[in-house]
């Protein structure tokens, strides 16, 4: 666990992205650049959430180790897009697919693409106090992990893994390219309501639909990410679910 504190002397903009995994059949950096230009311009903070790129290895569900870009190619696409904004980034979290390549061969990609732009490298989970002008935001984010297939088993990784910290203002995960979030109060006597509102964000992804989905029968979701305003004069959250274009990758035989 990370513990990061960042101030700031006005309301921000935080965007939570990830999932964009570079270099897989079903990938858009069109997508993700243009994102990350978009950042640049309205001057939005953001993390990333993991899975930045594929890193398919033997023993992978599914037929990435074949049908990906080779490594190289995938950290340089990578790279090229973080080089647009990397003083906005507040950290990079590692998934699932970086954190296989450490396992496998002992090369920890997050570290370094962190260290070549000078960027926080966040382990496997971060908790977050933002300072945003008078107001105090907390929260925790992580990649995620598991299989849970619904929304409600999602959600339930969520609150589980967040049920021992006190005052949570926002909980984040990447991995379930799911595109949802839902606001939950909970009991909180410091404030002058006697609650909190917490909320719970599925941060999307920027992959189109490959063979992956169709082998573990799950269904295609929205491409985007989350973006959360963060007041600065009052304890007061906006959030956005950020939808993109999709891209299907489907085949039709026949026809009529």
């Amino acid at each position: 666990m990370i513990f990061v504190d960042k101030k700031f002397n006005e309301e921000i903009t935080l965007g939570l992205t990830g999932d964009f995994h570079l270099g897989s059949s079903g990938e858009n950096p069109t997508l993700v650049r243009k994102t990350f230009k978009e950042f640049k311009k309205n001057g939005t903070y953001y993390i990333i959430l993991g899975d930045g790129i594929e890193a398919a290895i033997p023993g992978s569900v599914g037929t990435e180790q074949f049908e990906s870009e080779d490594l190289n190619t995938q950290i340089q696409k990578l790279s090229d897009i973080i080089s647009i904004c990397p003083e906005l980034c507040l950290g990079y979290i590692e998934g699932n697919h970086e954190l296989r390549l450490f396992k496998e061969v002992g090369y920890n990609v997050v570290k370094d693409i962190c260290s070549r732009f000078n960027i926080d490298y966040l382990g496997s989970r971060a908790h977050f106090t933002i300072k945003s002008g008078y107001q105090n935001y907390r929260i925790l984010v992580s990649h995620g992990a598991g299989s849970a297939k619904t929304f409600g088993g999602q959600l339930n990784k969520m609150l589980k893994g967040a049920e021992r910290f006190d005052n949570l203002d926002i909980v984040a995960h990447g991995h379930y390219h799911v595109l949802n979030n839902v606001v939950i109060p909970k009991y909180d006597l410091s404030s002058e309501k006697g609650y909190r509102n917490v909320y719970y964000a599925l941060c999307g992804s920027f992959m189109s639909p490959t063979r992956y989905l169709d082998l573990m029968q799950l269904s295609p979701d929205r491409l985007g990410y989350i973006e959360f305003v963060l007041s600065d004069v009052e304890h007061k959250i906006e959030v956005h679910e950020i939808e993109l274009p999709t891209k299907m990758n489907y085949e039709i035989i026949g026809g009529v």
